[in-house]
């Protein structure tokens, strides 16, 4: 249920319930602790799918195998599932952490000062609307490519070992 209702839901409609809504019933929290929180609650429903998904593409013959040879359970999590579990993860583990960084241009929306709603003071002050949101557009391209650059050498990396 956790995870249907937070794949299925915008992400901003996530946000102004928790900011917004929390505080009718008690918990008050600050624009950073809801942020944090709306982001956490969004994301971590979609990488629990990653994971899931990752998990369930080893078979469970391995660690029938393990167990067979006396390999204790976490053992053989530890060492034989995981490592091959994370390999084919990484892919999407780094979508959602790219998607993190973007996503996180929708705080502004509940006061907390990040590159977009400086971008937004920015431009309100200089009147370069244009020049400003270019720039900040330019700045989340160079933080989601640098990330998606670091993953692919990750990844490279891993294939190399295997």
């Amino acid at each position: 249920a956790y995870v249907q209702a937070f794949r299925n839901t915008p992400l901003l409609v996530q946000l102004y319930l928790v900011y917004f809504g929390l505080p009718l019933i008690g918990l008050a929290w600050d624009p950073t602790a809801s942020g944090v929180a709306a982001l956490g609650l969004y994301h971590g429903a979609f990488l629990s799918e990653v994971f899931r998904a990752g998990l369930a593409a080893i078979s469970a013959r391995q660690l029938e195998a393990a167990a067979s040879l006396g390999m204790p359970y976490r053992l053989a999590l530890r060492r034989i599932l995981l490592p091959q579990a994370v390999r084919m993860m990484l892919p999407a583990l780094g979508n959602e952490f790219v998607l993190l960084v973007k996503n996180s241009s929708l705080l502004s929306t509940i006061a907390i000062v990040e590159l977009t709603m400086s971008g937004k003071l920015l431009a309100e002050r200089s009147g370069a609307v244009y020049e400003v949101f270019v720039a900040v557009g330019a700045l989340y391209l160079i933080v989601t490519s640098l990330m998606a650059l670091a993953l692919r050498r990750v990844e490279w990396r891993l294939r190399m070992a295997e």
